[in-house]
C-alpha cells in the first residue's frame, strides 16, 4: 500500500500522506498472564476501589455499624458490607443500600471477569483444552481459586484431558 501511495504522490507531483497509525493499535496488548499483571486481582485491589470509598463514609454515619480495620481483607470489606446494608435498609436509607450493594457487586464481577479472562488466556498458553475451561464455567467455580490453581499446577496439566483438568481445576 505504501508502494501505490508513493508512486502516485510521485506522479502527481505531491508529497506523500504520513503514515496513519494502525487503527485499533493502542488497544491492542498481550493478554494478562496472572493474578500480579491485572490491577483488580492483585492483592488489596478492593481497597481503593470505590466499594471501599463508599463503605468508608457510610459507616461514620451508622449507629451500631461494624467497624473495619485499616488494612481489612477481601472477606472481612465483604462482610461488614453486608452488615452495612442490612442496618441502612432497617434505618430506612434504601437508596444508599442499593449504591453500596451495587458497588460491591460490580467490583466482583470486574474480579470474576477479569479472572476468567486471565484463566482462558492460560489455558491456551498451556495448550489445554477449551472443553475443560467451558466445563469449569458451567460448574461455576471460583474463577480466582481456579486461576491460582492453575498457576501452581499447570505445568502438571499440560496434555491432560478436559475431565482431568476440570477435575484438578475445579472444586
Amino acid at each position: 500500500m505504501k508502494d501505490l501511495k508513493s508512486q502516485l504522490a510521485a506522479a502527481l507531483g505531491v508529497e506523500p500522506p504520513p503514515d496513519e497509525p494502525e487503527p485499533l493499535a493502542h488497544l491492542q496488548r498481550a493478554e494478562p498472564r496472572g493474578p500480579d499483571e491485572v490491577p483488580i486481582l492483585a492483592e488489596g485491589a478492593w481497597r481503593d476501589d470505590p466499594w471501599a470509598v463508599a463503605l468508608k463514609q457510610l459507616l461514620p454515619s451508622m449507629t451500631g455499624a461494624p467497624s473495619l480495620p485499616v488494612r481489612a481483607s477481601l472477606g472481612a470489606q465483604r462482610q461488614v458490607t453486608d452488615q452495612l446494608v442490612k442496618l441502612l435498609k432497617k434505618a430506612g436509607r434504601r437508596r444508599e443500600a442499593r449504591e453500596l450493594a451495587d458497588l460491591r457487586d460490580t467490583w466482583f464481577s470486574k474480579r470474576d471477569k477479569a479472572a476468567w479472562t486471565a484463566v482462558k488466556v492460560r489455558m491456551g498458553e498451556l495448550e489445554l483444552s477449551d472443553k475443560a475451561y467451558r466445563r469449569l464455567k458451567q460448574e461455576e467455580a471460583e474463577p480466582v481459586r481456579i486461576l491460582e490453581r492453575l498457576e501452581r499446577q499447570g505445568a502438571a496439566l499440560q496434555g491432560a484431558s478436559a475431565k482431568r483438568v476440570a477435575e484438578a481445576l475445579g472444586g
